[in-house]
């Protein structure tokens, strides 16, 4: 599946991403970030391996990290001239989740229908669905993580009569074996066209994917990530029955000035 939409950089990263897929699901303390390399466990993955990585990439994933841990991950980080940047984490039980979105009011839409997944493969099809993501400031994934080819995914797109994919979100199991958080699922990537919001699209398809991690993927548990100043997201995801957790923390390293948007 084609990695050709995007930035040279983004396009880079998912590359190397994609290359790296069993290393992360076979070794202890990688974590699937999709976008580049990452870690659940710094300390077990090791820093020099993390380091080496932030040398050549320039970026490198912390997925669900204890706060009690943040500090000493931040002055890590500072002492090799790197930043971070972090994400409030928000989780729901699979109980929890499936009792929400059932009971939800979705957005309707007559003029819209579902893509069904067995056209996830088709590039036409995956390159409308990135291209969406793009419009709406999301950097997409690569079609290898989208479509599922890489492991059982929840991708969710909805698209105009004309094939024009106006929503996404999308879903993934993100931690190995070895990791705690194994049957954690991430959800994320919800991108909504300009001309189609305020219809609750957006919980309309953040509530499809989270609904498939529980059913499809058997996850035990969802999160997503979300800014601290981001209020309609957080509006978005608690609506679909996940909570902000003061446990964990999110982010993403990277060169020391600015904020890393790749």
């Amino acid at each position: 599946m084609s990695n050709d939409l995007g930035s040279e950089k983004q396009i880079h990263l998912r590359k190397k991403s994609d290359a790296f897929l069993k290393w992360t699901y076979e070794t202890r303390g990688a974590c699937n970030t999709a976008r580049y390399l990452g870690t659940d466990d710094p300390d077990c993955l090791g820093w020099d391996v993390i380091f080496d990585h932030l040398k050549h990439d320039g970026v490198f994933g912390f997925r669900l990290i204890p706060t009690d841990a943040i500090g000493d991950v931040e002055e890590r980080l500072k002492r090799e001239g790197y930043d971070i940047d972090f994400w409030d984490v928000f989780t729901g039980s699979a109980t929890d989740v499936l009792d929400t979105v059932d009971d939800l009011p979705l957005g309707t839409a007559a003029d819209l229908e579902l893509v069904p997944e067995d056209q996830f493969d088709d590039p036409t099809v995956m390159h409308a669905i990135q291209k969406c993501m793009i419009r709406s400031g999301v950097a997409p994934f690569s079609g290898l993580m989208l479509s599922g080819d890489a492991m059982p995914s929840s991708l969710t797109a909805l698209r105009e009569a004309g094939g024009r994919v106006v929503a996404t979100a999308f879903g993934y199991l993100p931690h190995n074996r070895f990791s705690p958080h194994e049957k954690s699922a991430w959800v994320g990537l919800v991108s909504i066209d300009e001309n189609w919001r305020g219809l609750r699209l957006g919980v309309t398809v953040n509530a499809m994917a989270v609904r498939a991690c529980v059913t499809k993927l058997e996850a035990h548990t969802v999160y997503e990530m979300v800014s601290e100043t981001n209020l309609a997201s957080r509006r978005m995801v608690e609506r679909c029955g996940l909570s902000f957790n003061h446990f964990y923390k999110s982010g993403i390293a990277k060169s020391a000035g600015g904020r890393f948007t790749t």
